[in-house]
């Protein structure tokens, strides 16, 4: 009986270690490429030359599997995603002027992170300091400016329309991005 007992806990025990995966569907209509480029983590560590090219079926789809235990932030063809464990669908309209047609999962809190000033952050820095070159009010506005995008996340968040997961993901990047612009400032 304690072997078997022995038996079952290991076995239990590395189904409990084992790493959750996610599974993104891609679904590609009007596609001039066949391919569909994919940036994802290694780790669950953001590494922008982490690229898998992959080559889409007979029926313009790819399947990709990756290990993760919580959240992940991938790229696929230009687009950023917050990908949980489970499954993912994903459809891409190149006909359409926004290529991003349809998501299962937090569509939008993407599409809204898509519309995003995502300019290199020396430039937003500029940007905040030629309107105002006041240490107190840069700072002011960088932090309106974060609590102000937080709030549209939050809205999403009461609305059901992103998971908490995705709420956390999305204020932990905001901190950090308004802290590289107060560090960025007086550069």
């Amino acid at each position: 009986m304690r072997k078997l007992l022995l038996l079952f806990t290991i076995s239990l025990m590395s189904f409990i270690l084992k790493a959750k995966e996610a599974t993104v569907k891609i679904k590609v209509l009007n596609a001039g490429d066949q391919k569909v480029i994919i940036k994802h983590p290694i780790d669950a560590a953001w590494f922008p030359v982490a690229v898998d090219e992959q080559s889409l079926g007979a029926d313009s789809t790819v399947t990709y599997k990756f290990p993760v235990n919580k959240t992940s932030w991938l790229r696929i063809n230009g687009y950023f995603f917050i990908i949980e464990p489970g499954i993912t669908n994903i459809l891409f309209d190149y006909g359409k002027k926004d290529a991003l047609s349809y998501t299962d999962r937090n569509m939008d809190g993407i599409i809204l992170f898509s519309k995003r000033d995502n300019q290199f952050y020396q430039y937003k820095a500029r940007d905040y300091y030629k309107n105002d070159s006041s240490a107190v009010n840069l700072l002011k506005r960088i932090k309106e400016n974060k609590e102000a995008e937080l709030k549209a996340y939050a809205d999403l968040l009461s609305a059901k329309k992103i998971s908490l997961h995705f709420y956390e993901e999305m204020q932990n990047f905001l901190n950090i991005d308004a802290a590289i612009m107060e560090a960025a400032i007086p550069m």
